[in-house]
């Protein structure tokens, strides 16, 4: 592997000017730089493969960069090689008995960086759409950046269709989503989230052992555990509200401690 380019840490300097926070010149400009060797980069690689689609893979608790990598792989080989695959790694991978909450913890840190990541990428001139897969607690941080650029576009005056144009967002898949179901409720639903995406699909299994531990520290049912066939109406109608969520129920998982669907 070899580094393209780091990032200063975050926020960067600034100054009150005429009322406003700016960021100081020096810091911009070194911070702009880096974006443009990012992206210099990302479209010399869309340019060698010939394609035009990215597929990002955000992975879960007690995950690291190379646990990612491995996983990435395997969904881009499987799925046809038929986009450029990239991986988002956040600072996961705790030790101690407090690891799980630790790992939520640098989730939340990282929402902002998957953010400014989103919009380089979609910056990229060769790309036209972006795919992004998140597993376990990765869900979690990319449903709140995600939501977070949503307001930000319904705050400038846009729509989530406007959101898709402009972040090149095509399938959204949470996979063993470890997301308090009644805040995912609010998001995909009362929020509107799902117009800034061609579709979102959503695997659950009710067998995951790993969510039921998550549902019993976090006091409330996790969406991945969710068992389909146990839903009420009301629930069956909100899905249906939002026109392309998707829930598709792993069959015959059997109980494990992981995220176990075989």
């Amino acid at each position: 592997m070899r580094e393209i380019a780091r990032f200063p840490s975050t926020p960067l300097p600034y100054l009150e000017n005429g009322g406003r926070l700016q960021t100081t010149p020096e810091a911009e400009a070194s911070y702009n730089a880096r974006i443009r060797t990012m992206r210099a980069d990302l479209s010399a690689r869309f340019r060698q493969t010939g394609l035009d689609r990215a597929t990002i893979y955000i992975h879960g608790f007690a995950n690291e960069f190379d646990d990612a990598v491995g996983t990435l792989a395997n969904i881009w080989h499987y799925s046809g090689r038929q986009s450029l695959p990239i991986a988002y790694s956040w600072p996961a991978g705790n030790d101690g008995v407090l690891a799980y909450f630790r790992d939520s913890e640098a989730g939340e840190f990282s929402v902002f960086h998957l953010k400014e990541f989103l919009r380089v990428l979609a910056s990229v001139p060769e790309l036209t759409q972006i795919d992004i897969v998140a597993h376990s607690r990765g869900t979690a941080v990319a449903t709140v950046a995600l939501r977070e650029l949503l307001l930000e576009a319904r705050g400038a005056g846009k729509s989530g269709q406007a959101l898709q144009r402009h972040l090149k967002t095509g399938t959204l898949v949470l996979a063993a989503a470890d997301l308090d179901l009644g805040v995912a409720q609010q998001r995909l639903v009362a929020e509107r989230f799902g117009n800034a995406f061609e579709q979102i699909n959503i695997y659950v299994n009710p067998n995951d052992g790993a969510l039921f531990l998550s549902g019993i520290i976090g006091a409330f049912d996790r969406v991945g555990g969710t068992d389909v066939d146990n839903m009420t109406d009301a629930e069956r109608e909100e899905i249906a509200l939002s026109g392309n969520v998707n829930d598709i129920s792993v069959q015959r998982g059997r109980r494990s401690l992981g995220h176990r669907y075989l």
